[in-house]
């Protein structure tokens, strides 16, 4: 049985090494959620507002990219099998 110092440190170490992957996605999981704020704003309109938030949607669309977010979940899996 794991002594109560030991189970201190673990869960300190679980904690740091979530909010280390919490920092990490942070950025990332607001692209994604401001993605899908704009699908569902260019679900209703049309014209030249439609094209405004598709420019918008393009853009986001870039730094989700280029921030890695497709591969959000495998980078993450990675960490935590070490």
């Amino acid at each position: 049985m794991p002594s109560r110092a030991f189970s201190l440190v673990l869960d300190l170490n679980q904690s740091l090494v979530q909010e280390a992957i919490e920092e990490e996605i942070g950025g990332v999981r607001s692209l994604q959620e401001r993605l899908r704020e704009l699908e569902a704003e260019m679900a209703g309109v049309q014209g030249g507002e439609w094209d405004r938030l598709m420019s918008q949607y393009e853009a986001v669309t870039h730094r989700f990219e280029m921030a890695g977010g497709y591969d959000l979940e495998h980078r993450v899996e990675q960490v935590l099998q070490g």
